[in-house]
């Protein structure tokens, strides 16, 4: 029976230690792959700091936060951007994880890690983790793949005492500015400026006749798309606009064999 006592209690400080350092040794290099709460490409949710840590989620009293310098509101392709991620409030070690995610759901851009935290690898995307568990805050580089595209980053942070985790996610669009002024756009007209109900699409470039089309809000997100048996040179495309569509401005992606190009107007 004093054997017995004795193993119960060797058990369980054990078990004590192993939860006291949970954060400081189990994950101190750095979080395995896939733990942003991020979606996945094939419908699903990544799992998140919580599924090894326990604890609460978003619940806690620490603060996350992911700051991007110069606060972009469009994604320049191919431009390097310096990020920061911070985990305050609480005590103790903790840790993170981040993802940057295009609008099919697969990983973008290359991220290039900082002194306190590490690539990792996993899912055919690219994550950045904490490589100690010593750290409130991480510095890295993400740079934008070379061709525009939207983009979101989720991440999740833990803290070890109290143990919880906190995830956020941040959506910035592709700035398009630079495939509206370019030689596909040679012509093609739309019109009008101020529409209603209706907007019409003139082709003007022989070369390049629009195959489809998709009308974007100002967050890049799709409101419209469709696709045509080729627009000829002269022809004019009429795209009823959705029935709901809010007021304000919006961008039509016209694409071609030659390329895409850009026309925007405004939603009475």
């Amino acid at each position: 029976m004093k054997t017995f006592k004795l193993i119960s209690a060797f058990i369980l400080v054990l078990v004590l230690i192993f939860n006291s350092t949970e954060w400081s040794v189990g994950n101190s290099g750095g979080a395995v792959p896939a733990r942003t709460g991020a979606p996945t490409a094939s419908g699903g949710t990544e799992l998140t700091c919580q599924a090894c840590h326990g604890g609460g989620l978003n619940t806690g009293p620490s603060t996350l936060t992911l700051n991007i310098e110069g606060n972009p509101q469009f994604i320049n392709a191919g431009q390097a951007y310096v990020c920061t991620v911070a985990l305050s409030g609480g005590n103790g070690n903790r840790g993170f994880q981040i993802v940057a995610l295009n609008a099919a759901n697969n990983g973008t851009g290359t991220f290039t890690p900082g002194s306190n935290n590490r690539i990792a690898s996993g899912a055919g995307r690219q994550y950045v983790t904490h490589n100690s568990g010593n750290s409130q805050s991480w510095v890295f580089t993400w740079t934008a793949p070379t061709t525009a595209e939207n983009v979101t980053f989720y991440v999740a942070s833990g803290t070890k005492s109290p143990a919880n985790t906190y995830t956020l996610s941040k959506a910035i669009p592709a700035d398009l500015t630079s495939i509206e002024q370019n030689t596909v756009a040679e012509g093609i007209k739309l019109y009008p400026s101020f529409a209603d109900q209706q907007i019409f699409i003139q082709s003007g470039n022989m070369s390049n006749p629009l195959n489809s089309w998709t009308i974007v809000d100002q967050l890049g997100k799709t409101v419209a798309k469709g696709f045509e048996n080729e627009t000829n040179f002269g022809e004019v495309l009429k795209i009823d606009l959705p029935s709901g569509m809010k007021s304000g401005a919006y961008s039509v992606l016209l694409d071609g064999p030659k390329g895409r190009t850009l026309k925007r107007f405004i939603k009475n």
